[in-house]
């Protein structure tokens, strides 16, 4: 049902967000919702890859990842604790990287995502609450300009992601 005349991608989202809502299942109706919040990313043209970090304490862990890749880069930044996403979990806000190769703020993380084939990357950071935050890991495969409606439409999948993933935890502490 699209009441609001919504791209089919961000249609799809809901849908797919209330879907794995309904499952009930802390596992699999989680991962089903994440899993249309990486579908978003990836249909809204804003990456190629999309990855969702979760931090616990001073714990952090991928609880969803689009590809093999963002495993590999995401695991970089908590080794190196270096990166966007870490960067993301830890501030308020949105951070990108418009082009890797010329990128300072990371100076270890940013070559070995490079060397993995990642290009560019934008991460918002996803409200839980006061225990538990995260990362929403938007990768792109080349260099790239975002624009204000890329990173409109990346808070607004954040938004979506911070809303699954509390309602889950949610759940999960009744």
């Amino acid at each position: 049902m699209n009441d609001l005349n919504l791209p089919k991608y961000l249609q799809d989202l809901l849908d797919t967000s209330r879907s794995g809502m309904g499952a009930g299942d802390t596992t699999g109706g989680l991962q089903t919702s994440l899993q249309g919040i990486a579908d978003a990313g990836i249909a809204a043209g804003i990456a190629d890859m999309v990855a969702v970090t979760e931090r616990r304490g001073q714990q952090v862990e991928t609880i969803l990842a689009s590809h093999n890749t963002v495993s590999k880069a995401d695991q970089a930044q908590y080794e190196f604790n270096e990166g966007p996403c870490i960067q993301a979990a830890y501030e308020d806000g949105l951070l990108y990287s418009e082009d890797l190769s010329a990128e300072t703020r990371w100076p270890r993380w940013a070559p070995t995502a490079w060397s993995l084939g990642v290009r560019a990357v934008l991460s918002v950071q996803l409200y839980n609450d006061s225990h538990r935050l995260g990362a929403l890991n938007l990768y792109s495969t080349r260099t790239r300009q975002y624009g204000h409606e890329e990173l409109t439409m990346a808070r607004y999948i954040a938004t979506n992601a911070s809303l699954v993933l509390a309602h889950f935890r949610r759940d999960e502490n009744l």
